[in-house]
């Protein structure tokens, strides 16, 4: 079998159906002209004046669609009996060559494998796995073969048979991802185009007996992606081929049906649909409309807190949890459906981040707040809502206890986080303390006994509301520093449009005054320069005279 001119080979995508592929392929015996160009001496090479042209005989056309059966001679041979036929694929060859011979249509040179047919499985197995085609094949070598499956999966049920005694166990229908896992390489499907080179075997009989020939070789995998060796010749010439002293030559053209416009116009409506689909499918799923705040509660602002308990840190003890409080002053209320407090599981400390006294908890809560009639910050200008007013921001309380081995429960640490007022997201570090006594035994009763100076009242870890100072003196308070717990926070604000576009406008207005207050006490503090330089000027004058 001869073969043709490597490097020919092309890869296409296409996400088009396979099934509009067509590849017309044209056969054509060259006889020799005056200078015989064939392989005389069989070393492979033609002989002759390469000059000299070769006068083609008749070619032979075909129209070949995908995965379409053509048989050759031995094979209408064979499926022409049905007691030869034992599988399915044979029968309905079988039926498909009936139907054949009742047209006494000629035999042609050209038939084709399709991805059913043994061929294709011996001629994978004949593959080499390696580079270099002398090497032997080993055990190891044909088990990988059997994982090279153009199909890719055989169900699990099939491969066990019909053993009682193994069908009881329920296996369940696998999806396309977890065939997909299965396999070494991508699932594909093959298809190969031959041509019986050999002479007929007597001038009446149209049967062709000896040596194919395979064409081409098209192999297409589940994404699209379609690999044809030897590719479609373009603007190359014709492939030759010199089989026993003569010489072939044979085309490949692409001979696919374009797409006529009322196709194109109907395959655009459907993408258009698909499309307009996932778009209605994703709004679902985020949702088309929210929850806007009804008209008597336009001055109003809600505040959404999406936070999580991260960690905790450096603290003396083990097995901690934190319990969290939320904190509001006047003006400010809970939603209905939100906590006003929650208490986190019992993490142990381990190492994490190169730190060997760390609990995480990763504990996730969730606050709705509304704020009656409140001025929006500004970052920009300073104000992020949580230093400005301490005693009027809702605060997060934060009490850290430990579990002992005796189930007693010891006050860890005593800490507070004023809930920012603009949206964003913002990861805190909330450093804590926890109240001690006068003496030592307040420490030993902490040790031996669990028992511990507590708060009663958790709004004294913060500034309490009545207190309208920024500073509150709390002295004659022993405490002692404790561990640091982080708190990540996610930000929503919300509030009526008419009281955020006032609020824009009034934000816009605030930048502009400082800008004329500036001016103006620029012009002032220069008439001052002039006034005070005249004064001292006269008064070097006078001390002059």
């Amino acid at each position: 079998m001869a073969t043709v001119e490597e490097g020919l080979t092309e890869v296409f995508r296409s996400r088009d159906p396979i099934d509009r592929l067509r590849i017309q392929v044209t056969l054509q015996e060259v006889t020799a002209g005056p200078s015989v160009n064939v392989d005389v001496d069989g070393d492979g090479i033609l002989d002759g004046d390469p000059s000299t042209a070769l006068v083609p005989t008749v070619a032979e056309t075909k129209l070949i669609e995908w995965q379409q059966k053509l048989f050759s001679a031995p094979e209408i041979e064979k499926y022409r009996d049905l007691e030869s036929c034992v599988t399915e694929t044979e029968k309905r060859y079988h039926l498909e060559v009936v139907k054949h011979l009742a047209t006494r249509a000629k035999a042609s040179r050209l038939y084709t494998y399709v991805d059913d047919d043994d061929y294709s499985t011996l001629h994978e197995k004949r593959l080499p796995l390696t580079v270099d085609g002398v090497c032997s094949t080993s055990v190891l070598a044909e088990k990988m073969t059997a994982l090279r499956k153009r199909k890719g999966y055989q169900s699990t049920a099939a491969a066990l048979g019909t053993h009682p005694h193994l069908n009881d166990v329920v296996i369940a229908k696998p999806t396309a991802r977890d065939k997909a896992k299965r396999l070494v390489d991508t699932p594909f499907q093959v298809m190969y185009i031959v041509a019986d080179l050999s002479p007929p075997r007597t001038e009446s009989d149209e049967h062709f007996l000896g040596a194919q020939h395979v064409l081409c070789t098209v192999k297409v995998d589940e994404n699209g992606v379609i690999t044809m060796s030897p590719s479609f010749n373009g603007p190359r010439p014709r492939y030759r081929i010199n089989h026993a002293g003569t010489v072939w030559e044979y085309e490949l053209t692409h001979a696919s049906r374009d797409i006529t416009p009322k196709e194109a116009a109907d395959e655009a409506l459907v993408l258009q649909e698909v499309y307009q689909r996932h778009a209605e499918l994703c709004a679902n799923r985020v949702g088309t409309q929210f929850n806007t705040l009804p008209d008597e509660l336009a001055h109003d602002t809600v505040y959404h807190v999406f936070g999580e308990i991260v960690s905790a840190h450096a603290f003396e003890y083990d097995n901690l949890y934190v319990r969290l409080q939320v904190d509001l002053p006047p003006g400010w209320t809970l939603d209905a459906s939100s906590a006003k407090a929650f208490v986190t599981q019992m993490s142990r400390v381990s190492s994490v981040g190169g730190s060997d006294d760390t609990a995480m908890f990763s504990y996730p809560f969730e606050l709705a707040i509304r704020e009656e009639g409140r001025a929006e910050p500004d970052p920009a200008a300073g104000d992020d809502g949580a230093t400005a007013s301490p005693s009027l921001v809702p605060k997060l309380l934060l009490q850290v206890s430990s579990l002992d081995f005796f189930e007693r429960h010891r006050p860890e640490g005593y800490g507070y986080l004023p809930v920012p007022l603009f949206s964003g997201k913002h990861d805190t570090h909330v450093e804590t303390w926890r109240p001690v006594g006068h003496h030592i035994v307040g420490k030993m009763h902490r040790y031996f006994l669990g028992g511990a100076p507590e708060l009663q009242d958790a709004t004294y870890t913060a500034i309490p509301h009545d207190h309208h100072d920024v500073v509150m003196n709390k002295q004659g308070f022993r405490t002692e520093a404790a561990g640091t717990v982080r708190v990540r926070t996610h930000i929503l604000k919300q509030s009526h449009p008419d009281s955020a576009a006032a609020a824009a406008r009034a934000r816009q207005s605030k930048e502009r005054k400082p800008q004329h207050a500036k001016l103006s006490e620029i012009s002032n503090s220069t008439l001052d320069i002039l006034a005070q330089f005249k004064k001292a000027h006269a008064k070097m004058q006078e001390q002059q005279v």
